[in-house]
C-alpha cells in the first residue's frame, strides 16, 4: 500500500474491534457473575487499548464495529428471518 505504517495501524484497530466483541459477546453468555466480571474487566482493558491506539496514531474510532453482531456472525434473528423469507424452514418451523 501506499501507507504501510497506517495500513498496520488500521489491521492493529480491526484486531482490537474483534477482541472487543469478542469479550461483549463472552459477557452477555456469561453463566456467572465472576464470569461476567472477568469479562467487563476484559472489556475495560481492550477499550483503554483502543482508545491509546486511536490517539497514538489519529484514527477514527467506529464504536458500531465493537458491538456485538458487528462481525461476520449475523445479529440474531437474521438468520431465521432470511430463512423464512426464502421459505425455508428454520428448527422452529419443523415438528419434532
Amino acid at each position: 500500500t501506499a501507507d504501510p505504517a497506517g495500513e498496520a495501524a488500521r489491521e492493529r484497530q480491526r484486531a482490537i474491534e474483534r477482541a472487543l466483541r469478542h469479550w461483549r459477546e463472552l459477557e452477555a453468555a456469561a453463566l456467572t457473575p465472576e464470569g461476567a466480571r472477568r469479562a467487563r474487566d476484559r472489556i475495560a482493558a481492550w477499550d483503554a487499548e483502543m482508545a491509546d491506539h486511536v490517539a497514538a496514531h489519529g484514527l477514527r474510532r467506529k464504536r458500531y464495529r465493537e458491538q456485538i453482531g458487528a462481525g461476520v456472525i449475523p445479529p440474531a434473528g437474521v438468520v431465521a428471518r432470511t430463512a423464512r423469507r426464502a421459505g425455508v424452514p428454520t428448527p422452529q418451523d419443523v415438528e419434532h
